[in-house]
């Protein structure tokens, strides 16, 4: 039997291995949560129009696959699942859309299959199709739009009607070719997300995690808000410990000499309208409570609003515990239709699990939430191909460029407060005027000036059919007669003719009709050409090759020159007038045959463009 001494040791040996398999369980746990947190960031992969490869070299995609493989390994090695949300942008028929959709869903899936094969059978596909919520939420913030072109694309982006009808619409906006050039090609995406799913109905919501000094982390503070409430209680969602966050993280002066970047958030109850401003209130609340706490900070404060926040309730109803497969299923359809933000908040008060997402989901979307540091850079020395923000969580980070982000500068969001008064908020203007991918050229429309010299007038068209190919048509149409009918200088003539152009630039505004080109040209007319009482008429045919070069000028405008060799034959007749010259006396008539120029040209012209999108962007 052991002793009392023996006995006292063996308790002490077994409380010390309870204590450490509790530390080695808590470290586990806590190393779980920091791992999921690291890569509960979204990626975004973008695609290039009516297309559903994944390209690496397109945009931002080299570093969105880059986090992409990352997040791929973490969830091979945790057995977690991957989901993807794949869109197109808004135009073209819907129904297209949707199958476009899920084929760039199909080609993630594939290119996670190939990174590895594990993880490929934990992926997820949520339903996506045309993203109207992402560009309402741009056109909101979009200070390059006057009032009147925000609220009438807000109304139509608004409005109830099917999807197609609301595209055309928005195609005769004045606004629509600004709103294709500056956001379109970020339209066409696929969110791909990691959640540690098992540790979702343990690990809160509003946990304070490590953040950088240097860089801001996913999980950075937040500031929660009430329902409808843009003041700071200390005391609600944990609050008080996240602002003790930031004042640490701002307690270093180096942090206060950069931009802080501070972003608004709205729960989908209400009038959007009202939900963007609500938005705007909330980060500029916390702004002022910054400049309340250091001073030096102001006019070194970002303010950014995400409106309504329906991606970020997208990511609380699917890590949400309280709400079964099939509540989840039917509550992410609704989120994730085409329907207006009214139709989807009334979907959603109807639905039977409304009061769990009311009371587990919607307060963690009401929040102004400290988003970390922008270089106080000179705008020049930023990238010019903007890159375009992540979908849930638009944070700056250090491979991120913040041209899509447009802050506050509208009167409509504006917020009179002296932090936003000693704001610039205007965004670097875009410096690609041209996508493309947005326009190709429709027809040239120009003037051969050698004729317009002879008092020649003259018009002529080029059609391209092909990147290598157009089709040309010229009309000359002189026809001058002296008031006493002794002079005469009528030309009525029309060519038919095709060129090839060897730079095969022709379904690019930036390279149409330019460079070396050759051709053939056919064609007709009639003349009646009398230097003075005595003349000719007659009718003419040619046919001739043609070569030459055209440059480009500014913008639109060419000029080419060119001159063609072949044949022309013509019936003529040559007269005398009478002493009065009202009546012709023809002499005798015959037929030419010549061989060699037929044609030489000087050209200016302007090139009309056309809307490029067949079906789907």
């Amino acid at each position: 039997m052991p002793s009392k001494r023996n006995m006292t040791v063996n308790v002490t040996t077994a409380l010390r291995l309870v204590v450490a398999l509790v530390m080695c369980f808590v470290n586990l746990f806590f190393t779980r949560a920091q791992v999921s947190d690291a890569y509960a960031k979204d990626v975004k992969v973008l695609f290039r129009f009516d297309n559903a490869a994944v390209s690496a070299d397109y945009l931002s995609n080299a570093s969105a696959l880059k986090d992409l493989d990352s997040m791929i390994s973490l969830a091979a090695e945790n057995g977690e699942t991957l989901s993807i949300v794949t869109f197109s942008s808004p135009e073209g028929n819907y129904n297209y859309n949707q199958k476009l959709s899920e084929k760039r869903a199909a080609a993630i899936k594939d290119y996670i299959a190939s990174r590895n094969s594990s993880a490929a059978v934990n992926v997820k596909i949520v339903s996506g199709a045309e993203s109207w919520e992402d560009l309402r939420s741009k056109v909101v913030t979009d200070s390059r739009l006057t009032q009147n072109q925000r609220e009438e694309i807000l109304q139509i982006i608004g409005s109830n009607d099917d999807p197609d009808s609301k595209e055309t619409l928005l195609k005769a906006n004045s606004a629509y070719k600004q709103l294709y050039n500056n956001y379109f090609r970020g339209l066409r995406f696929a969110n791909i997300s990691l959640r540690i799913e098992n540790l979702a109905s343990t690990t809160p919501k509003h946990t304070t995690v490590s953040f950088s000094e240097s860089k801001p982390s996913k999980g950075a503070p937040v500031v929660y808000y009430a329902l409808s409430e843009d003041f700071i209680r200390p005391d609600y969602m944990g609050n008080a410990e996240n602002l003790k966050e930031i004042r640490r993280i701002l307690s270093n002066p180096a942090n206060r000499e950069k931009e802080i970047v501070l972003e608004g958030s709205a729960s989908p109850e209400g009038p959007v309208s009202a939900n963007n401003r609500l938005g705007i209130k909330r980060a500029q609340n916390l702004a002022d409570w910054l400049v309340g706490q250091f001073p030096d900070l102001e006019g070194r404060i970002v303010i950014r609003s995400k409106g309504e926040d329906w991606e970020g309730l997208r990511a609380q109803v699917e890590n949400c515990s309280a709400l079964d497969a099939n509540a989840k299923d039917e509550l992410l359809a609704i989120i994730n239709s085409n329907d207006t933000p009214a139709k989807k908040e009334e979907l959603l008060k109807n639905h039977a699990s409304y009061s769990v997402v009311e009371k587990e989901c919607l307060p963690y979307i009401r929040y102004a939430k400290f988003g970390g540091f922008e270089d106080m850079t000179p705008k020049e020395e930023k990238p010019a191909e903007p890159v375009l923000p992540v979908l849930e969580e638009p944070e700056i980070t250090a491979d991120q460029d913040t041209t899509e982000f447009t802050t506050v500068a509208h009167d409509s969001l504006a917020v009179n407060t002296p932090v936003a008064e000693q704001q610039s908020f205007l965004p670097e203007p875009e410096k690609e005027v041209y996508d493309p991918d947005s326009e190709r050229p429709f027809m040239a429309v120009g003037t051969n000036m050698l004729y317009d010299v002879l008092l020649t007038p003259n018009v002529n068209l080029d059609i391209p059919v092909s990147k290598h190919v157009s089709i040309t048509g010229d009309y000359t149409f002189p026809w001058w007669l002296s008031p006493t009918n002794n002079r005469a200088w009528q030309i009525l003539k029309w060519d038919l003719g095709a060129r090839y152009w060897f730079n095969g630039g022709n379904r690019n505004i930036k390279t149409a009709f330019t460079g070396l080109f050759t051709g053939i040209d056919l064609g007709a007319g009639y003349y009646d050409i009398e230097p003075y009482h005595k003349g000719y008429q007659g009718e003419f045919q040619l046919a001739g090759l043609e070569l030459g070069y055209a440059w480009k000028l500014n913008g639109n405008w060419r000029i080419d020159a060119s001159a063609g060799f072949g044949w022309m034959g013509s019936h003529y007749r040559y007269y005398e007038g009478t002493d009065d010259d009202v009546h012709l006396i023809y002499q005798y008539h015959g037929k030419i045959n010549w061989f060699g120029p037929v044609k030489a040209e000087i050209g200016l012209r302007y090139v009309f463009t056309r809307d490029a999108r067949r079906n789907v962007r």
